[in-house]
């Protein structure tokens, strides 16, 4: 072992029994534009809060209203 130690990842509700992208665990490249996420996250996130939940815990539906574009 390379001294760093394994970690089990929890995947958010909304990501549950989708597949990841192959480069979803690639290092970022900090000089390189990367393209919109596609959430309107403030509004999301202000749901969340106002329903009692972390953004981590929304369903795939209201993850769904917050996709733009």
């Amino acid at each position: 072992m390379n001294g760093i130690e394994q970690i089990e990842m929890e995947l958010p509700v909304f990501m549950q029994g989708e597949p990841l992208p192959d480069d979803y665990f690639e290092p970022q490249d900090p000089y390189k534009v990367v393209p919109s996420c596609k959430v309107n996250i403030r509004a999301m996130t202000e749901y969340a809060m106002q329903q009692g939940k972390r953004c981590w815990d929304l369903t795939k539906e209201e993850f769904a209203m917050f996709k733009v574009g």
